[in-house]
């Protein structure tokens, strides 16, 4: 015995629905930067700054971790 399920509707309404219109900005990582008053920071992609604090600057040094990490630690992108 063979089951036959039915296409959904919704399935058959996103046919042929391109992405043309939408707006793609592309990804800017977040890097560390050494500013001249603030030493170590990291710059968010949004072009904030985060200044390191003591630990994370010896991390950093010691290559224990990177501005990727950092950045998972601290950006909260503001969205829907």
């Amino acid at each position: 015995m063979q089951l036959h399920m039915p296409a959904s509707p919704r399935a058959a309404d996103c046919k042929g629905i391109r992405m043309s219109n939408a707006i793609i900005e592309p990804y800017q990582e977040s890097r560390i930067e050494d500013e001249p008053i603030l030493g170590p920071v990291l710059a968010m992609p949004d072009g904030s700054f985060k200044r390191l604090n003591w630990l994370e600057r010896v991390m950093v040094r010691l290559h224990l971790t990177n501005a990727k990490a950092l950045e998972a630690r601290y950006y909260h992108p503001v969205g829907p």
